[in-house]
């Protein structure tokens, strides 16, 4: 009974270590068939099809176009096309030569592991709108579509160079780029609209071309000098922008601005008599006289404002006025101009009183979380239009039902 209780103990270390060894070649043997199939070039499809190490394949060079031919003839009727399931789904990089010429269904062919493809077919040369989402290798000079006319990219951040973008170019739009860009936009000529979302490089005199009518600096926090944008932006927005403004630095011409995390000083002197829209946020300091220009009609206040408004700071020129949203201090009569006749009060505004809202005034809101009762005098004739929330809930005189569209 002992001898075949210690026999069972040597037959199970026997098949352990045997297995173990087994298991060591078999280990040995797939890394052996990795490393000489990782990497292929093929002329064929078949090549690849066929191939007897196939799921080992992680890097495809295709450097011919596929032929199908007429029976017993050298006449070429067509080219055979990559279909799905034809390149292992272990391959994450595929590159084709560049006489490789054949359509492919991208969505259908191609792995969903894919991370690196070079195709030279894949950007025809009419092409005028192009979104390179998550494409992140470089650019090289006159590869993009000679008409190409607006270009978007998602994570694109390699450095470019003169070339890397087609002169057609008028809409680009770039979320990640943050390398220098004097070499790659200065002659872009036929470029109107450039909008930068991670940009963190300083931009001089030579940086952008003269044909920009709207720029969109949504992150960007270096400090601008005067003269250095182009006089031809209409369209300003320098959403994360928060140093001081100095006179010239927004351009002569421009009539839309948007500053976004400006809490610096603000005088008229510092900006254009062309302007006319003005977006202004996270500025939680005195809003005083003569703080912007005679020349704005529309006057926008977001998020955190001003910490009070001194009498006579929104000029009479303004047509349409948005208070900031959580701005809670009580309106004395005649802050509000004359000439507003489109108004958004804050949710948390305080009860107004009579002669707050000017004569001139035809649309009426309240921000969300508003629900205090109306007073039908503090509300002026001339309103034909008021909005209110969806939560608001007190009963609304007669007297303004009857007379007031009213909307929520």
């Amino acid at each position: 009974m002992l001898d075949n209780n210690n026999n069972s103990k040597i037959d199970s270390l026997f098949f352990s270590v045997w297995r173990n060894k087994y298991i060591l070649s078999e280990i040995w043997e797939h890394i052996r068939l990795y490393n000489e199939n990782e990497i292929i070039n093929i002329k064929t499809m078949d090549q690849l099809r066929y191939h007897p190490h196939r799921k080992y394949i992680t890097s495809v060079f295709i450097y011919n176009n596929e032929v199908i031919e007429t029976p017993n003839t050298n006449n070429i009727i067509s080219f055979k096309p990559i279909k799905a399931g034809d390149i292992p789904e272990s391959v994450t990089s595929l590159r084709f030569s560049y006489n490789y010429t054949t359509p492919i269904d991208f969505k259908s062919a191609l792995p969903s592991g894919i991370k690196i493809f070079e195709y030279p077919g894949d950007l025809p040369k009419t092409c005028e709108i192009l979104n390179l989402n998550k494409y992140n290798q470089p650019i090289e000079p006159n590869v993009l579509p000679p008409n190409l006319k607006t270009l978007f990219t998602c994570k694109f951040n390699q450095p470019m160079t003169h070339g890397s973008l087609p002169d057609s170019v008028t809409d680009l739009t770039m979320d990640s780029y943050n390398h220098p860009l004097s070499n790659s936009l200065s002659s872009l000529n036929s470029l109107k609209k450039l909008s930068l979302y991670g940009f963190f490089q300083g931009i001089s005199r030579t940086t952008l071309p003269n044909s920009i009518t709207s720029l969109n600096l949504y992150h960007f926090n270096k400090p601008l000098m005067p003269n250095v944008l182009p006089s031809s932006i209409i369209t300003l927005r320098l959403n994360n922008y928060n140093h001081p403004l100095g006179p010239g630095v927004i351009p002569p011409n421009v009539e839309h601005l948007e500053l976004s995390s400006y809490n610096c000083f603000l005088s008229k002197k510092l900006f254009p008599n062309t302007l006319c829209y003005l977006l202004i946020s996270c500025f939680n300091k005195p809003f005083l006289k003569d703080s912007i220009p005679s020349s704005i009609k529309h006057l926008r206040f977001c998020d955190n404002g001003p910490e009070i408004f001194e009498m006579d700071s929104i000029p009479p020129s303004v047509k349409i006025l948005v208070l900031p949203c959580v701005y809670n201090h009580p309106l004395p009569v005649g802050l509000i101009p004359n000439s507003v006749v489109d108004l958004s009060l804050p949710g948390n505004c305080s009860p107004l009183q009579v002669g707050v809202l000017p004569e001139s005034l035809t649309s009426l809101a309240f921000g969300y979380g508003f629900n205090q009762h109306l007073d039908p005098n503090t509300i002026p004739q001339s309103v034909t239009q008021l909005k209110l929330n969806r939560i608001y809930s007190q009963p609304i005189p007669d007297s303004l039902t009857n007379r007031i569209k009213i909307t929520r």
